[in-house]
């Protein structure tokens, strides 16, 4: 209890999502063991004392020490505020938590088009089907149907281009042998309760609003890794054919997210190299999010950065009042509206190629 709860401790330093997936898990376990000693409820309660109580001091252990190291580097706590924030704002925006859910567990398409919406229920669905009817001894003729759409929507997935793939299922299509075919053992069931009863807590107090940018389902990830073990422990089951088709899927997912993940790391570094040579003095970001992509210039030139367009103007007094000879208004909607600029002249428009096709406009500012 001690060692997971420290481990589950320091996840949630680095993904506040960790604290959900921690307490089922302890939750879980707990029940195993009170279930299993129940012909001797006093041995077993002790049992799950013991194992609640030391979880809970290696999770607090491991949460106080990440506290302090925040304060001292940081001079205050982030963690535990995100954790709030994300706590505060569960439940609400039901609508688009819905969709999000949709997303980050099923699809391959980064879009809330409605026809792509229902294609990566379907892909979700034949993987399933798939696994299910493809056992050995078992299989049928919906097995292969199965699996010849999983193929179809794949290839035309791929006909876009390389991107992100936000859902679980489709970026981890093995997981779908687990959810086919992993109820049958006792210790396969209880890997299945650990994978997806915190799912419902996940989807209500995960990070509204991201969900399409993601690989996998970035706030899922524990999820993706038991099911991808376990169905991957299960292929033996399936007939060949079956099982040699679905380690595929699984190598063209990843060699698409290999492949993206190259293609964007060079256009980011790109466009930073670019921003960072840029003769203004001072740049300043419209949208909060680039400017944490360029973390390899990062300090090379002054940047401001603003999470709400009603801030620009208070981050221009501040590029007005350092006595710098010049700025730049780096923004990725080419129509962001900027006030006048007492003292400054507008210089000239740029279009610096970013990421997947978007292009920052750079509108350069002069001291008269």
């Amino acid at each position: 209890g001690l060692a997971a709860g420290a481990m589950f401790g320091a996840a949630f330093s680095m993904r506040t999502e960790a604290a959900v997936y921690g307490v089922v898990a302890v939750a879980i376990t707990l029940a195993v063991l009170l279930f299993e000693g129940r012909t001797t409820i006093g041995p077993a309660i002790g049992r799950v004392l013991v194992v609640g109580a030391t979880a809970a001091t290696g999770f607090a252990t491991l949460f106080m020490a990440n506290n302090v190291l925040e304060k001292a580097l940081l001079g205050q706590t982030f963690r535990s505020g995100r954790a709030v924030d994300t706590a505060t704002g569960g439940g609400s925006a039901s609508g688009l938590r819905i969709k999000e859910a949709l997303a980050t567990s099923t699809t391959p398409f980064p879009t809330y088009d409605p026809t792509y919406v229902v294609l990566g229920v379907a892909l979700a669905a034949a993987l399933v089907v798939w696994a299910r009817r493809s056992r050995a001894g078992r299989a049928d003729r919906v097995g292969a149907l199965a699996a010849a759409l999983v193929g179809g929507l794949f290839v035309l997935r791929l006909s876009f281009g390389l991107g992100f793939w936000p859902g679980l299922l489709a970026a981890t299509p093995i997981a779908g042998v687990a959810l086919a075919n992993g109820w049958g053992r006792r210790a396969d069931r209880l890997v299945l309760a650990y994978a997806l009863i915190p799912l419902p807590l996940v989807f209500a107090f995960q990070f509204p609003g991201g969900a399409l940018p993601q690989w996998a389902g970035r706030y899922l990830l524990p999820t993706g890794l038991l099911l991808g073990a376990l169905g991957a422990s299960l292929l033996v089951a399936l007939v060949p054919w079956a099982r040699r088709g679905f380690v595929i899927a699984a190598i063209v997912a990843t060699a698409a997210g290999v492949g993206w993940l190259s293609v964007r790391s060079h256009e980011i570094a790109a466009a930073g190299t670019t921003l960072e040579t840029r003769p203004e003095a001072l740049l300043i970001s419209a949208d909060g999010f680039p400017a944490r992509e360029f973390g390899a210039t990062y300090g090379r030139k002054p940047w401001l950065s603003v999470s709400a367009n009603s801030d620009i103007p208070r981050a221009i007094d501040v590029a007005v009042a350092s006595g710098l000879p010049s700025f730049a208004v780096v923004a990725l909607d080419p129509d962001q509206p900027l006030p006048p600029v007492e003292g400054f002249h507008e210089t000239g428009h740029e279009l610096v190629p970013f990421v997947g096709g978007q292009s920052f406009t750079v509108t350069s500012f002069s001291r008269d």
